[in-house]
């Protein structure tokens, strides 16, 4: 009741890159949007303005459709808040107006926290909402939400940066954050490959697939970011012991799947859906820079599925690779690691990625629940052992 989707399909739609609010334009975008009612309805047609910030929806979507899920608030251990905050915080950026018209379900989201007896009994330490995109710190920090950033969040994350930043990056208020948990989001993939039985199978030992240069090429920063995959790739395609079929622009399938490694360099960010991607396809990821790791979940034992190599060192990153390459029995175990966790990192599939999230949540506000152990090895079961406690009260008085 907090959203009118037929409005959110618009907005999502005026916020694409290259479409003007022309006449025919609109005339199109309403056409569209008029059969576009509920939120199932965003869902099956896709309608998101990229693959990025459909993590709210998917997130969202696991919620609705759990089979944990209840009805009766009572019987409530974790509250979800299905926050959808990518079109507000994309047009605050790029399109004022457009943001002035989504002010009135930033309010309606807002107000339905406040009157809720259960946020109340907490002050939102069992909630937990979805931020899928990336600068949300102004809707809390400019004053337009003032209880939703008292959850838990699952946030759009590419590391601290400097204290001067805070405000930008992060959308819980630092008061809250000794209190609440924020957990980096895992991307959705854009899109994987079929995976190869094993290590036997595949073909190549290396691959990179992305650009090596800026779409906006005039533009100087931009294409300065990218230059760990140039360096990279330029590294790569001079060992004549190392196979690679492509390092740089190129068919994804069957290419990711059949490497032993998938180089994950950054771009405009330090993260990307490349690592998901080459996961779900069967294969190794490399990280290239520490940053990287600020970026993802630290509750996965990345050890156990992935290798590290320093693109900013050359001799330290063709030695990394090497010692991977040469250790057949490491690389064959860290695949067959990869195969047994791929799920953690399937969004799309089932509820698995969703339960890891309320997981590591639940063992932080109920510590008598922990697991010690799981069918994902990956997984670090004493996530948050030691951790203080994050929240204001007694979190498990629900319970």
């Amino acid at each position: 009741s907090v959203y009118n989707f037929t409005d959110l399909c618009i907005g999502t739609q005026l916020m694409k890159p290259g479409v003007k609010a022309d006449q025919a334009n609109m005339t199109a975008i309403h056409q569209v949007c008029a059969t576009i009612t509920t939120f199932e309805d965003m869902v099956s047609e896709k309608v998101f303005i990229s693959f990025i910030e459909s993590t709210e929806f998917q997130f969202v979507r696991s919620a609705l459709d759990h089979p944990m899920r209840t009805k009766d608030p009572s019987k409530a251990k974790i509250f979800v808040v299905p926050t959808l905050l990518s079109l507000p915080i994309f047009s605050h950026q790029y399109n004022p107006a457009l943001f002035q018209k989504q002010l009135p379900y930033l309010q309606n989201l807002d107000e339905a926290l406040e009157k809720s007896e259960w946020f109340e009994h907490s002050d939102g330490a069992d909630h937990i909402v979805i931020i899928g995109v990336f600068l949300p710190g102004f809707l809390s920090h400019e004053g337009y939400l003032k209880h939703v950033p008292s959850c838990n969040v699952v946030q759009w994350f590419e590391g601290a940066g400097t204290p001067a930043q805070y405000p930008q990056r992060f959308f819980q208020k630092k008061e809250m954050k000794e209190k609440r948990v924020l957990f980096p989001n895992m991307y959705v993939s854009s899109g994987q490959c079929t995976p190869s039985s094993s290590t036997s199978t595949k073909t190549q030992n290396i691959t990179f697939i992305g650009s090596l240069e800026h779409k906006r090429k005039r533009c100087g920063e931009c294409n300065f970011r990218l230059r760990h995959r140039r360096d990279g790739c330029l590294t790569i395609a001079r060992r004549t012991n190392w196979t690679t079929a492509v390092c740089g622009n190129g068919d994804k399938c069957p290419n990711l799947s059949n490497a032993l490694l998938g180089m994950h360099f950054e771009g405009d960010t330090p993260s990307a859906s490349r690592l998901s991607e080459t996961i779900l396809s069967g294969t190794i990821p490399v990280f290239t820079t520490k940053e990287q790791y600020d970026s993802v979940p630290d509750f996965i034992d990345w050890d156990k599925i992935s290798y590290f190599a320093d693109v900013k060192n050359r001799t330290r990153f063709v030695e990394s690779l090497d010692l991977a390459l040469t250790n057949e029995t490491e690389i064959a175990l860290k695949t067959e690691n990869v195969m047994k966790n791929k799920a953690i990192f399937d969004w799309e599939n089932g509820y698995v990625t969703f339960d890891v999230y309320m997981y590591m949540l639940q063992s932080r506000l109920y510590p008598d629940t922990r697991a010690k152990s799981s069918h994902f090895s990956a997984l670090k079961m004493d996530y948050g052992h030691d951790a203080k406690e994050k929240q204001d009260g007694d979190a498990g008085k629900n319970e």
